[in-house]
């Protein structure tokens, strides 16, 4: 329905299999792909505006461990896609390690696809959601205050061993890890915004204001819908 709105307001165009780039005050510039004469063509756009706003919202991090990057490790937000989009719950067994809130949501889900969550690994002493409730209702076990102290890959290669601060390591087939959500600066800091590291969030985010640019949403730092709501009306 919103598509169809903004598809028939004659105050806004909409540029699809577009990407912008580069951002100064007054113009942003922009890869756009064009197919429709039946070949990929590539060509560079200029998109000038009085007032621009990046509403690129975040990206995610992976926790930092020994073996973060080995095949079978992924992100929450990678395993949820593949889920979402395509119905693929890959591997029978799964570790989780988060250390944020909506990876909790993959706990709920994983209930009806008959892959094994064998534990929730929290790296946070006393985090507190709807979701974490839902996994503890669900029977799923969580050890907080709990981090990875390293993956490594089995000598078959077809599964991956998680070692903890205490035990025997645990053989999974997938170990999805979520270390909380960065917003996207990356344009911001092209048209010269500031950011500063902010130690209780654990993040870098934007500082001061730059003329006719604006952040929005998760790329201003909201993770909430209501907060990405109210940033964008503001």
């Amino acid at each position: 329905h919103l598509f169809e709105e903004i598809a028939a307001s004659d105050a806004i165009t909409v540029h699809t299999a577009t990407e912008v780039f580069a951002i100064t005050e007054g113009l942003a510039r922009a890869h756009q792909v064009d197919t429709s004469g039946g070949t990929a063509k590539g060509r560079v756009i200029d998109l000038p505006a009085r007032h621009i706003i990046i509403a690129t919202g975040s990206l995610e991090r992976l926790p930092i461990f020994a073996g973060n990057r080995l095949p079978g490790v992924i992100g929450a937000v990678e395993a949820f896609e593949l889920a979402h989009r395509y119905g693929i719950w890959a591997g029978s067994s799964w570790i989780l390690a988060t250390t944020s809130n909506p990876a909790y949501r993959l706990g709920t889900l994983l209930q009806d696809t008959g892959t094994k969550l064998d534990r929730i690994i929290e790296g946070r002493d006393r985090a507190s959601s709807r979701y974490i409730e839902f996994c503890k209702a669900y029977g799923i076990r969580q050890f907080p205050g709990t981090t990875p102290s390293a993956v490594s890959a089995t000598k078959s290669g077809a599964s991956l061993s998680v070692h903890l601060p205490h035990g025997d390591p645990v053989p999974v087939e997938r170990v999805v890890a979520c270390g909380g959500f960065q917003p996207d600066l990356t344009l911001w800091h092209i048209a010269g915004g500031a950011s500063q590291w902010h130690r209780e969030h654990q993040r870098l985010e934007p500082r001061g204001t730059l003329a006719g640019i604006a952040l929005a949403g998760s790329a201003a730092g909201y993770l909430t819908r209501r907060g990405c709501i109210t940033s964008g009306f503001d």
